[in-house]
């Protein structure tokens, strides 16, 4: 349960923070987030 709940955080955060990210960085570097918290997912799901 507690796997699940750390993976439930980061979809939590990214529905809540998805807005904020867009104007804060260029499309560039907001894909380059994107790609870091897939990587950190893959990493917590082994």
């Amino acid at each position: 349960n507690l796997l699940l709940k750390i993976l439930n955080i980061p979809k939590y955060v990214l529905l809540h923070s998805d807005r904020i990210q867009r104007v804060q960085y260029t499309e560039q570097e907001y894909r380059e987030k994107q790609e870091q918290l897939a990587d950190l997912q893959e990493k917590l799901k082994k």
